[in-house]
């Protein structure tokens, strides 16, 4: 768990946002995902058929990902209610999620140097 920021802190290093990474992941549906972020700003879409549970990657102490990374993921449904539930690498207000069915989800996670912490989750009404 590398709790050093992505971007320099010395005065000689980058701190201007113009070598900030972006990602874009959208896994094919299975009841267990297991993320791993390689970039600063991190999406990840899920179509869901089923109930997921999600695992992500919380690095080492001198690998990504690094303090103040983020990620969000943007659940969708396949028409009926599915439950996802976040297990190791997060700290989440509640451990799941219910996408109810024709509506869609998204939660958002900011990396503090141990764990991905939630930071908001919204549903579509």
């Amino acid at each position: 768990m590398a709790t050093t920021p992505r971007f320099g802190l010395l005065p000689s290093d980058d701190n201007t946002g113009r070598t900030q990474t972006w990602d874009y992941q959208a896994p094919a549906y299975a009841s267990t995902q297991a993320i791993i972020t390689q970039a600063g700003n991190t999406i990840v879409n899920m179509a869901l058929t089923g109930a997921c549970a999600i695992t992500i990657a919380v690095g080492s102490s001198t690998t990504q990902p690094y303090a103040g990374d983020k990620i969000q993921f943007i659940f969708i449904p396949n028409g009926s209610s599915q439950t996802v539930t976040f297990s190791t690498g997060f700290a989440v207000t509640a451990s799941t999620i219910v996408c109810t069915g024709n509506k869609y989800a998204s939660v958002d996670f900011t990396f503090n140097g141990t764990a991905w912490q939630e930071t908001a989750r919204s549903i579509t009404v």
